[in-house]
């Protein structure tokens, strides 16, 4: 499988928790990271998939289960996850 489908260049646009953001479930690993699902309109709707979104990302990258898995939010980006499609959600 290719890396690129689970990794973005998105670390500069992930930010702490603000009005008007939106989120999703992010991965990292060094200096990659992905935005894997949503956008969602909470944090805590976020938070609900992120166990089931790492799940899945472990299916396509055996390696998976070695990287950080949370919820970032963002301003700057409003598009489907990495992941949405495989995960039932809006893609």
């Amino acid at each position: 499988m290719d890396i690129q489908l689970i990794f973005d260049d998105v670390s500069r646009a992930c930010r702490a928790e603000a009005a008007g953001h939106v989120f999703y479930v992010s991965v990292r690993s060094g200096s990659r990271s992905g935005l894997l699902a949503g956008p969602f309109s909470t944090y805590d709707e976020a938070s609900r998939w992120v166990d089931l979104t790492q799940s899945e990302a472990t299916k396509l990258d055996e390696w998976a289960g070695f990287y950080g898995f949370g919820v970032c939010s963002t301003l700057s980006i409003s598009r489907p996850g990495r992941l949405n499609a495989r995960l039932g959600l809006p893609s």
